[in-house]
């Protein structure tokens, strides 16, 4: 089990469970649009 799984079942704190969730999401969203500026400056330079 992953920890936001352990802080919705075992562990019964649902407030850490949902803070990890959210910021999980938002770490993730950080990577895609770095990901997705990355991939543009590359066309522009390639270009």
């Amino acid at each position: 089990a992953n920890a936001i799984q352990a802080q919705f079942g075992k562990a019964s704190n649902w407030p850490l469970g949902a803070a990890l969730s959210v910021t999980t999401m938002v770490i993730v969203s950080l990577m895609a649009g770095a990901a997705v500026l990355v991939i543009r400056a590359l066309q522009r330079l390639a270009r």
